[in-house]
């Protein structure tokens, strides 16, 4: 069938559903089997009632409670295997998808808001191992609880099908109280875990600044809405389920008085009262649980959507591309415009740069002008709205990211190592990376002494560096490996005088082994190393040229540019 337009593509999600598909069949015809054994009991109080006590036979008790107990064994045993094979799909799942969540976070984060992906998944996974799921299961075959009752006597199957009809439409009732709110607390609950989220990042900044006040304000204004929201839901689902256990009672009490009239009139054995009541419960019991296989059939489906979403957008990016040489470093933009999402305003206008391999440019702009949004774009971290960026000639969007990523360095404006060792940073988490590789990329960026001076050396942990050695730390895994094009993003704002001096030998030995360098800085001191500098305004390319000509193009302006810095 074609997609039609606006229609997310469920095809990857669905497609792992679909091959578990013959795990989950297996699982409802164990749940017919096991469904089928529970008449035991209530056929084993038939027994007892009607034959063993009028007859006063030892050995038919004896044979009955023989043959019961093998029942319960094979009971045990089937329910314990669905349960495996429940959990078994669980966990596939989460094999086969975790990863591909993750990955689709970091190249949509804006849009799956970092973790949310495997929240959902998550939620899924509960489900799939809950009661609730195999409450369904069970629903399909309560018909033959219905039967059987029907077969004692229609009466007492007419009072249990009425009591059935009652508990679904107070399901229904659930369903229709609750559904708007449950959808807002939902919402609430992810926009509330994004700006804990979001706080956890920033402790440093809150606790320095005094924010946490402000902060708690804010996080309390959504969770109060989240509370007076749950609470509705909470209230009403509960009164509701409250009023369907009464009911419960008041069809099993009925069904016990109906049923003693009818052995009282002889329309039926004693034994029959007790099979009923057994029965009914099993009959009853997927209506009795409808309010809270609703609300985890609620929060499955909001998960399942939102992960449609996300792996409709991820599928859209990994099309296979094809893999081109190891590329020179000629860099190329034509035309590039870019606008935030849902929005109007232009932060990139109609940017076009040629740019030769090995060269080294220098940004500068004021802020806001739009250099780290034309770093980002660059090397792929943002999605152009217009124009082609080309790396020797081949459009960036039309390679995979990930080969096109060894041969890319970035050192972003807010320098972040993962919590794990030096080594490990440097070798951008390849644990298979070779140690001469990792101390080559230390000694380009000349931070390797420093490194060996640390008590670990390159086993220190990185979230312990300070912010100028995180960035020295950061330099060198820009250039690991075999980088031909490097963006660096002021990477001398957390540097003192030994650091940008170690910047500029860096940068003299990306010019000697021809690596393309884009260099961005507020206060470039380092300038005076560049071939050419770019001077954005407001989006716009203002001024592109040989370092030399710019200099003498600020210069009348009150911006001087003199080799190893740039005075206002």
């Amino acid at each position: 069938m074609k997609q039609q337009q606006g229609e997310p593509d469920d095809s990857l999600l669905k497609e792992h559903l679909l091959l578990c598909k013959k795990a989950f069949i297996y699982n409802l015809l164990f749940s017919f089997l096991i469904n089928v054994l529970m008449l035991s009991t209530s056929i084993y109080s038939l027994q007892i009632l009607d034959r063993v006590l009028s007859s006063g036979s030892m050995e038919t008790l004896l044979m009955l409670s023989i043959l019961m107990m093998i029942v319960y064994i094979i009971l045990a045993i089937l329910q314990t295997v669905r349960l495996r094979v429940f959990t078994h799909i669980a966990n596939w799942l989460d094999v086969k998808l975790s990863g591909l969540l993750l990955e689709s976070s970091i190249d949509f984060d804006s849009q799956t808001k970092g973790s949310q992906n495997l929240r959902d998944l998550s939620t899924i996974k509960s489900f799939i191992t809950s009661q609730s799921l195999i409450h369904l299961f069970d629903a399909p075959w309560a018909i033959v609880y219905f039967m059987v009752i029907f077969f004692i006597h229609w009466i007492l199957g007419l009072i249990v099908v009425a009591g059935a009809i009652v508990l679904l439409i107070f399901a229904l009732l659930n369903e229709r109280l609750t559904k708007k709110y449950s959808e807002k607390v939902n919402q609430l609950n992810v926009l509330s875990m994004n700006k804990v989220d979001s706080v956890a990042r920033n402790t440093e900044v809150i606790k320095a600044m005094g924010m946490k006040e402000n902060i708690t304000k804010s996080w309390q204004e959504i969770n109060q809405e989240l509370i007076e929201k749950s609470t509705i839901v909470q209230l009403r689902s509960g009164t509701i389920a409250s009023t369907t256990k009464s009911i419960r009672l008041l069809i099993q009490m009925s069904t016990m008085a109906i049923g003693a009239v009818l052995v009282i009139k002889s329309a039926m054995s004693a034994g029959g009262i007790i099979a009923t009541s057994i029965l009914s419960g099993k009959a009853l019991a997927p209506f009795d649980a409808a309010v809270s296989i609703y609300k985890s059939l609620i929060n499955g489906k909001q998960s399942y959507q939102r992960l449609i979403k996300s792996l409709a957008n991820y599928e859209q990016t990994q099309d296979k591309k094809i893999k081109l040489p190891t590329p020179k470093g000629q860099l190329q933009l034509q035309n590039i415009i870019y606008k935030l999402p849902n929005r109007d305003h232009i932060l990139i206008k109609d940017v076009s740069l040629d740019i030769e391999a090995g060269e080294i440019i220098g940004i500068i702009g004021d802020s806001g002008s739009g250099k780290t949004t034309l770093a980002r774009l660059i090397t792929g971290v943002l999605s152009k709205n217009k124009g082609n960026i080309r790396i020797d000639g081949a459009e960036i969007d039309h390679q995979d990211s990930q080969v096109l990523g060894q041969y890319i360095g970035y050192l972003p404006q807010d320098v972040e190592l993962f919590d794990t060792n030096i080594k490990d940073n440097i070798a951008r988490m390849d644990k298979q990376a070779n140690d001469e590789d990792i101390i080559h990329a230390a000694k380009f960026a000349n931070v390797h002494e420093l490194i060996l001076n640390l008590v670990d050396g390159y086993e220190t942990n990185a979230v312990s560096l300070s912010a100028g050695q995180r960035q020295r730390v950061a330099l060198a895994r820009a250039f690991y490996g075999n980088p031909k094009l490097v963006v660096l993003d002021e990477p001398n704002s957390n540097l003192d005088t030994n650091g940008e001096n170690s910047l500029i030998k860096t940068l003299q030995n990306a010019k000697v082994n021809n690596i393309t360098t884009i260099l961005i800085s507020h206060k470039p001191v380092i300038l005076g190393y560049v071939d050419k500098i770019l001077l954005l305004e407001g989006g716009e390319v203002k001024l592109f040229d040989g370092a030399k000509k710019v200099m003498q193009a600020l210069a009348p302006k009150g911006r001087v540019v003199k080799r190893g810095s740039v005075k206002d």
